[in-house]
């Protein structure tokens, strides 16, 4: 009984830990700021349709060393229209796209504008729905290469250090703007300003802590089943 009753708590751990491993994040919030840089949608030389972020400023940031710290991201490309999903009450589609640098496309700032951080991103569609554009859709994790500058390794803010320690991250970005069709508008080539933008930023565990964490529970499953 005593041994079935540890092998039931176990498993209950086991199936409380493990999506605590797996969605355990460390997440930054930026946003446009009132008054400052937003974003738009323009016509590019190329005849496609390019969406630029703007900066964005970190929230909550108040009172730590990365106050006032902004990111900016290079412009994305609208190459295709991939799926409509538009009905007689809201305009919707999936586009493709493709980041149109410069490179490193993401790059971070603090508030007298010393670069601190820089990745690589890979964006490769965007849904429109009605007044928002949403970027970053899948389960990937489109920022790789993560690189930090300016910092002596025992002086990284801490809200860093877990993006230096993954290596990877994972970024969702909203456009919004009251009263625009953002489908009609990429359709038919015509520019929108003064879009405002947020975007998150979140860094999660090594995939290789998760695959040890379950190596060590299959291990001691097999071990109690012995004895």
């Amino acid at each position: 009984m005593l041994k079935q009753r540890l092998m039931t708590f176990f498993i209950i751990a086991l199936i409380t830990i493990c999506p605590a491993l797996a969605t355990a994040s460390v997440q930054l919030d930026f946003a446009s700021s009132v008054g400052g840089s937003t974003g738009s949608l323009y016509l590019g030389a190329d005849n496609h349709m390019y969406f630029s972020f703007g900066s964005m400023v970190l929230l909550g940031a108040s009172g730590t060393a990365l106050e006032g710290a902004y990111m900016e991201l290079s412009d994305l490309r609208i190459d295709s229209k991939a799926e409509d999903y538009s009905n007689p009450f809201l305009n919707s589609a999936l586009y493709n796209t493709t980041m149109a640098g410069p490179s490193p496309e993401m790059r971070l700032y603090t508030a007298d504008n010393q670069l601190i951080m820089t990745a690589f991103l890979e964006m490769n569609s965007l849904l429109t729905l009605g007044t928002s554009v949403f970027i970053g859709l899948g389960m990937d994790y489109e920022v790789s290469g993560i690189q930090l500058f300016g910092f002596d390794n025992n002086l990284v803010p801490s809200a860093l250090q877990p993006f230096i320690d993954a290596g990877i991250a994972d970024i969702k970005i909203e456009l919004s703007k009251a009263g625009t069709d953002f489908t009609s508008f990429i359709d038919s080539k015509n520019g929108i300003g003064n879009i405002q933008v947020t975007t998150t930023l979140t860094a999660v565990p090594e995939p290789g802590a998760v695959a040890l964490f379950a190596f060590g529970a299959v291990w001691f499953v097999k071990r109690f089943r012995k004895n």
